[in-house]
């Protein structure tokens, strides 16, 4: 019986003791590791964040170049695009976005137009070409409808 005593006492001293040390080394290790664990999550989960979001959002610049690949064969000849003068557009429509890249060719003034949505990996094109700087109004109409 003493025995049992003795282990009982023992083990609850153990116990108590476990509990003394864990305790007050839990107390600065959540925090510690809470600190330690925030900034490792913050690190890794801000990194893939923000390098997908990178690749996978289009910049006006290379909206505007997919734009005059897509559409240079339309102009005839060796149109000159004017870059600086283009117009990007966030449209409520899919593909979002409207470009407008005015161009001098072969016939004079004209614009490249494009519509263009999925990825700057898989460009998705649903309206593209060349036209008359005068049908730029009814080109926004088609790309919002």
């Amino acid at each position: 019986m003493r025995t049992r005593i003795g282990l009982a006492a023992i083990f609850a001293l153990v116990a108590l003791t476990g509990c003394t040390a864990t305790g007050p080394n839990n107390s600065p290790a959540p925090v510690g590791s809470a600190t330690n664990d925030s900034a490792a999550t913050a690190t890794p989960t801000s990194s893939p964040t923000s390098a997908p979001a990178a690749e996978a959002e289009f910049t006006d610049s290379l909206l505007v170049d997919l734009c005059v690949e897509k559409t240079t064969q339309d102009h005839g000849g060796s149109p000159e695009f004017k870059k600086d003068q283009a117009t990007v557009e966030a449209i409520e429509a899919d593909p979002p976005w409207l470009v407008i890249v005015p161009a001098t060719s072969a016939v004079g003034d004209a614009i490249s137009y494009c519509t263009i949505g999925g990825t700057p990996a898989a460009p998705v094109y649903e309206l593209h070409g060349a036209a008359d700087p005068s049908m730029e109004a009814e080109i926004r109409s088609w790309a919002t409808s």
